[in-house]
């Protein structure tokens, strides 16, 4: 299992515990038996906001992605993800909605130059990731509208907006 999943779960189940109820975690790829299956010793997961949903056509993931308020991803530090460039964040920002993810490649540029992006973290453990949902929790929605709206608006991955860089380049 990739994308560190059960800490995600772990987290947002620890948020529940401490009384944070305000959110729902939704799940595409995995079902909740595939879940419980592949992570043995899964604890609490009769909470009511965290719903795995399974694996979704990509039309519907991006529809998902649009309804939702933040889309969270893991990255691990290996050779590939230094090389490459994540498709989940540019699909995410590209359909409005701001990200919470770890340093990879060179996401730390995005997020410097760009602040609506969403929020970057260094270390993707339990406590860290516990600590930055509730305080995305605790934001007030106006708040994530303008991180929302900013996504859309600024199109910083619209292939249009670098045409004129592209053919300088190619000439």
């Amino acid at each position: 299992m990739k994308d560190k999943i059960d800490y995600l779960v772990d987290a947002f189940i620890e948020v529940h515990r401490k009384g944070i109820t305000n959110f729902k975690f939704i799940i595409l790829g995995i079902t909740k038996e595939e879940y419980e299956e592949n992570f043995k010793g899964v604890k609490d997961l009769n909470i009511t906001n965290i719903e795995f949903l399974g694996k979704k056509s990509h039309t519907e993931v991006l529809n998902a992605l649009k309804g939702a308020d933040f889309s969270i991803f893991y990255r691990p530090k290996n050779i590939v993800t230094k090389a490459g460039f994540p498709t989940k964040f540019v699909e995410s920002i590209s359909c409005g909605t701001p990200v919470i993810t770890n340093k990879s490649s060179n996401l730390s540029d995005y997020f410097d130059k760009y602040n609506f992006l969403g929020i970057l973290i260094d270390d993707f453990g339990k406590n860290k990731l516990t600590e930055t949902l509730i305080n995305v929790l605790e934001m007030n929605k106006t708040d994530i509208v303008k991180l929302k709206d900013e996504c859309l608006k600024n199109q910083i991955f619209n292939c249009n907006k670098y045409v004129e860089q592209f053919e300088k380049l190619m000439s």
